[in-house]
């Protein structure tokens, strides 16, 4: 298995057996692996039990509408609880409103990330940005 580039989730688990192997010898070697975009397409609740993921990444798609969705105020509630449970960090995506933020916190999620605190950038502008600030994030 290739991970040079860009692999996505339907390339590696074309070959699962593979996949898992690959990213326990990368687990060994200390590498973390998260699990990105939780709760859509590949990654799902098989791949929490089949490879080696020590972070969980709730999907944007289900940050977008909280505290205002009932449904994603109960799924974003059950991952961070599932990632508790498993003991597995986790980050909420697509923060972009104190709102979301405000929630977020109160379900007592750890890291998050998103335009409410910095837009994308460049590669070049993240690192300026952190030395600018001293090593720590804007």
């Amino acid at each position: 298995m290739n991970f040079s580039g860009t692999t996505t989730e339907s390339q590696a688990m074309a070959d699962a057996d593979q996949a898992r192997r690959t990213l326990t010898a990368l687990a060994d070697l200390g590498v973390a692996v998260a699990l990105d975009d939780f709760g859509t397409g590949h990654s799902s609740l098989a791949l929490l039990k089949a490879l080696p993921v020590q972070r969980l990444k709730i999907d944007r798609s289900f940050v977008r509408d909280i505290p205002h969705d009932n449904t994603d105020t109960v799924l974003v509630r059950g991952a961070l609880a599932l990632a508790r449970t498993l003991r597995r960090e986790v980050v909420a995506e697509g923060v972009e409103t104190a709102e979301q933020l405000a929630f977020l916190r109160r379900c007592r999620c750890p890291v998050y990330q998103g335009w409410l605190f910095a837009p994308a950038l460049p590669a070049n502008d993240v690192f300026e940005r952190v030395a600018s600030s001293g090593g720590h994030s804007a």
